[in-house]
């Protein structure tokens, strides 16, 4: 049956190839750019139930929530079937930051099994910055804050947050730089174990909680634009304790029954003097241990970094007693012992301690029950 058509076979008209593979290389690069930049890599785009499920949730967050584009906050997903509404709580009464965490497949979750996290990048030394898209959908503006863990002795360091602000009701690319220069001088970044996003804590009791949108967390490759970090200590610093990464010039002294650590040393980034955070040592962090059966113990932090006290005498700082009771304090210049200072609950002290000629060895000891947690605030050291 013949239909009229004239099947014999035609020489390719050129310029009409060349038309379409333009047009098919157009649509190529479009798409690439939509999947994402070359120089990124997705670490986490909120899409599946285990991703959910193996992120940790810290200082009693609030509740998230999958949305797809159907959902209340759906139209924010740029990118992939999902995204996540996250509510944030926090206690009023704790002085640390409700935070998500997100662990790397080097970070051992249980001491006893081999269960890993998801996140499969830990090697942070080429990334320039961390980007995550999120809405404030509050009234308010707010901030969240980012952080990285890496692994340490004798135990995992933090860097020092990043934080971005988001103004009420705005669509935001949060962009997490990092001072690759200052936190490699101190941590090593090729070994990462955890991702920290940080929000502010509620500030009263009942608060209504704090509703975000967020999806797509993703590190950037490239240079680093950062220079904050030119120069490690300012004039007659000693310890600003603005930043965790100089937890690593400092190590806990005191006691110990060679069974266990009565004592540990951290960074507070929501409590502080001034500045950016301050220190903190605390006792009995193995609550089974805490009891009128355990004896009141010796412990302290020794600097070791480098003193350089120049013509002054005197080194000043400010402590923070957290306890209900008077803790009894004291500083230890070159193996001496100074004059004892009882520190009262609930407020910032000043102490000086006076010195004559070069000093090698600095430390601060504190009298800890054990009867139950005890903390001591430590910020801005510095020599006057």
């Amino acid at each position: 049956m013949n239909f009229g058509l004239n099947m014999k076979p035609t020489k390719p008209n050129k310029l009409l190839c060349c038309f379409l593979i333009l047009v098919s290389c157009l649509f190529t690069v479009s798409c690439g750019e939509k999947a994402g930049n070359s120089g990124e890599e997705l670490l986490c785009g909120f899409e599946s139930y285990e991703e959910l499920v193996n992120v940790r949730y810290l200082t009693f967050f609030g509740k998230v929530s999958q949305q797809d584009k159907s959902g209340e906050l759906g139209s924010y997903i740029s990118e992939g079937k999902y995204g996540l509404k996250v509510e944030v709580k926090g206690d009023y009464t704790k002085k640390a930051m409700p935070a998500m965490v997100l662990d790397t497949v080097i970070m051992s979750r249980r001491s006893t099994n081999e269960e890993y996290g998801f996140v499969t990048k830990s090697d942070f030394s080429g990334v320039s910055a961390l980007k995550m898209e999120a809405y404030n959908a509050n009234d308010s503006e707010q901030k969240i804050s980012l952080c990285l863990q890496t692994e340490n002795e004798p135990y995992n360091m933090l860097t020092t947050p990043i934080t971005v602000s988001i103004a009420p009701k705005t669509y935001k690319t949060c962009v997490f730089e990092l001072d690759r220069e200052f936190i490699s001088h101190y941590l090593d970044l090729k070994r990462v174990t955890q991702i920290r996003l940080l929000f502010e804590n509620e500030t009263e009791y009942m608060q209504p909680q704090r509703v975000f949108f967020i999806d797509n967390l993703r590190a950037l490759k490239g240079a680093n634009k950062s220079d904050a970090s030119k120069k490690y200590r300012v004039e007659n610093e000693l310890e600003s304790a603005d930043r965790p990464e100089y937890l690593k010039e400092w190590v806990l002294i005191g006691e110990d029954d060679g069974f266990y650590r009565p004592c540990t040393l951290n960074y507070s980034f929501a409590f502080k003097k001034s500045g950016m955070g301050s220190f903190y040592i605390e006792n009995a962090f193995q609550t089974g241990y805490w009891g009128p059966f355990n004896s009141d113990h010796e412990e302290g932090i020794l600097f070791t970094g480098k003193l350089n006290p120049s013509e002054k005498n005197k080194i000043a700082y400010s402590v923070y007693n957290d306890w209900t009771e008077n803790i009894n304090h004291f500083a230890v210049i070159d193996g001496q012992s100074l004059a004892s200072i009882e520190i009262e609950p609930k407020k910032w002290i000043e102490c000086t301690a006076e010195f004559s000629g070069e000093i090698n060895t600095f430390a601060l000891n504190f009298v800890l029950t054990g009867s139950e947690p005890a903390r001591v605030y430590i910020d801005e050291i510095y020599f006057t």
